[in-house]
């Protein structure tokens, strides 16, 4: 399980918070050995979203907000999946982990030019003919991030929710839980 609900003593009885838990790793399914990105480009991606989550869900997610701790939990098994070596990513999950502000600067690249290379990326995926399973879901969740954490990127929500709409969308759950993986990817 992802997220767990605590008593909240807070202003509104009843109310409920969620805390914040790190996701599980396995191993690592989109390393540069196996979707034939550049070990760079692994590692600049999972910086990214490293440095994006936390400065724009570190409120959120220690304030207990399900939404913010889902999407920071997304972003950070990623980035993991991409570069299980981030020191950033591991800072980030560690520190909301223990209820603290990772107090990390934010990304040094523009938000549109970074979704505008991360829907690049998942299109030279995509369209590799031997794009065999885990190139082909690298895209899908490199569109659907790209969406995310950048609404006005016209180009990034249309293919996110064109996948979705042919049932395509990245399967986030099993990420999250570690379930994703198997053999090694055919390249």
């Amino acid at each position: 399980m992802g997220t767990r609900e605590v008593a909240w003593c807070g202003s509104g009885e009843g109310s409920s918070r969620v805390v914040f838990v790190k996701p599980v790793l396995g191993r690592a399914l989109f390393s540069h050995e196996e979707t034939a990105l550049l070990q760079v480009e692994c590692e600049r991606v999972a910086g990214w979203l490293a440095r994006r989550a936390a400065v724009d869900l570190t409120l959120g997610v220690l304030g207990g907000s399900g939404a913010a701790v889902e999407r920071g939990r997304r972003m950070l098994a990623l980035a993991m999946h991409l570069d299980p070596a981030n020191v950033l990513a591991a800072r980030v999950a560690d520190r909301w982990g223990d209820g603290k502000d990772p107090e990390l600067a934010g990304p040094d690249e523009n938000l549109r030019v970074f979704t505008d290379f991360l829907v690049r990326v998942s299109e030279r995926k995509a369209a590799n003919p031997e794009a065999a399973g885990r190139q082909a879901l690298l895209a899908r969740f490199l569109v659907r991030l790209a969406a995310d954490v950048d609404p006005g990127n016209e180009e990034a929500v249309y293919r996110s929710e064109r996948q979705d709409r042919e049932g395509q969308g990245p399967p986030w759950k099993s990420l999250l839980a570690g379930r994703l993986g198997g053999g090694r990817s055919r390249r």
